[in-house]
């Protein structure tokens, strides 16, 4: 309090002047903060009740002694250097910084300077005002902390589920792929085994075939056999009379229009697609010893070889 003192009763040896100081001496040791003031070499020369509790320096310790050896000693000399140059500057200013107590607890403090100035406007010093802020900066760095985690959590969320969507198309195009491949694969059964189901009906055909005596009986075999080869449809059977080269119809099967009893040869292609129509062009008259059954739905592609009985 002495440069405090000084400053306002210099000039003034008057009793109000040095009641002045001790009312502001009382109001600065309870202003709820510590309040520092220090001469222009950065040495203490007022020390209130704050300051003590802060920083654990009493103020018989500080008074008299520069900063370096109370909470600044933690200062580099290049720090401590810009400290003195705004001291003798006369710069306020507002900053944040560490600063170690006596017991060696470092504490988070927010700082406020202005110039002190005497009874003429001279600058003599600094007054500091300092403010415990070490729990809300360990909350604000634990808050900044966790929303880092939250962010970081948040990323790799928004990183799993553009992965998820990834797998998950990849896996719709593969079942696709399969439903398709499965599809064809049924497909292809099917055809096989209606492959197989008309080859055990040409077969059984075929042996019914040997043991037959008469035409009629053959061609008999043949309407069955082509009602079951083609349920869903009509067909016909045509003989390939080559002494007259015409196609002359001898059995049907299905529900269809009646066919044309004789065709020549070329009329072949004139057959309706919807009606499955056969020929069987004999060799000379010996119909058991060659026949080629036919289908005009396929253009004349053979279907199978077949003796018939004379």
């Amino acid at each position: 309090m002495r440069g405090v003192t000084q400053s306002l009763a210099r000039g003034a040896d008057s009793a109000p002047a040095e009641t002045c100081a001790t009312d502001l001496q009382q109001v600065l040791d309870h202003t709820g903060e510590a309040v520092i003031i220090k001469d222009l070499n950065a040495v203490v020369t007022y020390w209130n009740r704050e300051a003590a509790s802060l920083y654990g320096f009493s103020a018989e310790e500080a008074i008299g002694k520069p900063l370096r050896s109370l909470h600044a000693a933690d200062l580099s000399e290049a720090d401590y250097a810009r400290v003195l140059e705004r001291v003798r500057a006369g710069r306020p200013s507002a900053s944040f910084a560490d600063r170690r107590k006596k017991n060696g607890e470092i504490l988070r403090v927010a700082l406020k300077t202005a110039p002190l100035l005497d009874a003429h406007g001279h600058l003599i010093g600094e007054i500091t005002v300092a403010r415990d802020i070490t729990t809300l900066h360990r909350t604000e760095e634990a808050l900044h902390a966790a929303q880092a985690t939250l962010q970081a959590k948040l990323a790799s969320i928004r990183d799993a589920n553009r992965r998820l969507t990834r797998e998950m198309a990849a896996r719709r195009k593969a079942d696709n792929a399969m439903r398709r491949n499965n599809q064809a694969l049924a497909a292809t059964i099917q055809q096989l085994e209606a492959i197989h189901r008309d080859g055990a009906h040409l077969s059984h055909m075929a042996e019914l075939l040997q043991a037959c005596t008469q035409r009629s009986e053959a061609y008999a075999i043949v309407r069955e056999t082509g009602a079951q080869l083609f349920p869903d449809s009509y067909g016909s059977l045509f003989i390939l009379r080559e002494s007259r080269d015409v196609l002359e119809h001898v059995t049907a099967w299905g529900s269809g229009p009646a066919p044309e009893k004789t065709l020549v040869p070329e009329d072949r292609m004139r057959l309706s697609p919807a009606n499955r129509s056969w020929s069987i062009s004999p060799s000379r008259s010996a119909l058991r010893r060659s026949g080629c059954i036919r289908s005009s739905r396929s253009g004349g592609t053979p279907l199978s070889p077949a003796d018939l009985p004379g």
